[in-house]
């Protein structure tokens, strides 16, 4: 018998993910940020008059990238003169005067070589009284590829694939991504110039370092080979691989002696997991919780951190008798060991659930806020004290299936798998535990 709580906990999860969602919506971010009044574009309190002779080019990549467009070429009109970006294979968006190019995610492909073709190209056309609005978002260090001399896209697909399955911070992937290609760290605006630049981020990146941000494509000085080569070395990667990669970062310069224009750049983010935060716990108040907001920059193995996260939720339980909803967000990485199928949310959520075995009125839950979690087809789980136990009856092990990284075989079979299909936004994932209230 499932406990008490939890259908309205599952209930009130859904309401409050939805919230989230709609807070931190790509699109109406920028609807919120970028302001037209004749030929003159203001992002923010920023003013950047076009005409007579300036051109808006608009280009982006990543999962947000074709909502992002089309809020642009929504609020430009005719001030937009061409753009291209690419997103993510359901973007199936008919932008005016944008092209839109399907990228591919979470390994670079022949597509991202096309598609970084293609934006170089535009960007490169610009002139000085030009500007380039480029629109970044999670996704796009895969999605806009141009691997520097020496390398193939095959062997930058062999490298991410590995760098994926190491349990690396995304800070350490992206050091590598930036080191191995033309387009990363600061290629787009070195490209651009002597156009401005103007970057409007979704971040998908704990502290929302625009470093790190979708291997900063328009941020300069941040192009680091000798760190690179030095997490390109703790990667397990076959030798003569691994001899290619280090042959061509050695030959690289340091990054603040990269050739090109020196730049005329602006970045403004526009979205992160803050406002998803927000919205979240303004959902779960008006649903009659006391909420908290514990963190907006959670990190760590997601396992560890999910049965933290299920032993944080227990000590509030047993310390209030007030119903309460427990909030953070960030970004957890998983060590592939095993042949299972799941992502980062769903593998929190089995170790928060092993760790909530036999608790009472607690429900957590973890979330991608793009939709997808890992290479499968749900966001993420939800987890109680009776999921174990439920498991078991179907003859599952809960403490095997997270040993094979099968976490979504696991919650697949206890319908406990929490899917939205894409989202407008992708702001890093969010955490929800629920504590009390008893089902209506």
């Amino acid at each position: 018998m499932e406990l008490a709580a939890t259908t309205r906990h599952r209930r009130d999860i859904h309401a409050i993910l939805a919230a989230a969602l709609q807070s931190a919506d790509a699109g109406l971010a920028v609807e919120r940020v970028l302001r037209r009044d004749g030929d003159v574009l203001f992002v923010g309190s920023e003013r950047l008059p076009l005409g007579p002779k300036g051109r808006l080019l608009v280009a982006g990549a990543g999962k947000a990238a074709a909502v992002m467009a089309r809020a642009v070429a929504a609020v430009t009109g005719p001030l937009l003169a061409k753009g291209v970006v690419v997103g993510g294979s359901d973007a199936a968006e008919n932008i005016p005067r944008i092209d839109l190019i399907i990228g591919t995610h979470p390994l670079p492909s022949e597509r991202s070589l096309a598609a970084a073709a293609a934006i170089l190209d535009l960007v490169r056309g610009a002139g000085p009284d030009d500007v380039v609005l480029f629109l970044l978002s999670g996704g796009a260090s895969a999605m806009l590829e141009a691997p520097i001399e020496g390398l193939r896209i095959e062997d930058l697909r062999s490298v991410t694939r590995a760098l994926l399955v190491s349990g690396l911070p995304i800070t350490e992937l992206n050091v590598v991504r930036k080191a191995l290609s033309a387009v990363k760290g600061g290629g787009i605006v070195r490209a651009a110039a002597p156009a401005f630049t103007q970057t409007l981020a979704v971040s998908d990146v704990v502290s929302d370092d625009p470093a790190v941000i979708g291997s900063a494509p328009t941020v300069q000085g941040v192009f680091d080979p000798a760190r690179a080569m030095e997490v390109v070395r703790r990667v397990e990667l076959p030798g003569r691989l691994k001899a290619t990669v280090c042959e061509a970062l050695a030959r690289l310069p340091d990054g603040a002696a990269m050739p090109g224009n020196e730049p005329r750049v602006a970045y403004q983010i526009i979205a992160s997991v803050e406002d998803a935060l927000r919205g979240a716990a303004q959902a779960a108040r008006s649903a009659g919780y006391e909420t908290e907001i514990v963190s907006a920059a959670v990190s760590g193995e997601a396992r560890e951190v999910g049965a933290a996260w299920a032993r944080r939720a227990t000590a509030r339980a047993s310390s209030t008798g007030t119903p309460c909803c427990l909030l953070a967000g960030g970004e957890t990485t998983v060590r592939v060991a095993g042949a299972g199928r799941g992502g980062r949310n769903q593998e929190f959520a089995l170790a928060a659930g092993i760790a909530l075995a036999g608790h009472t009125g607690v429900t957590v839950a973890a979330i991608g806020t793009d939709g997808r979690d890992g290479p499968t087809s749900a966001a993420g789980a939800i987890a109680d004290g009776d999921t174990v136990e439920r498991g078991s009856r179907l003859g599952n092990d809960a403490a095997g299936f997270l040993a094979d990284n099968d976490s979504y075989t696991f919650f697949a079979g206890l319908d406990d798998l929490v899917t939205t299909g894409a989202t407008r936004t992708n702001v890093m994932d969010l955490h929800i535990a629920l504590i009390g209230l008893a089902d209506d």
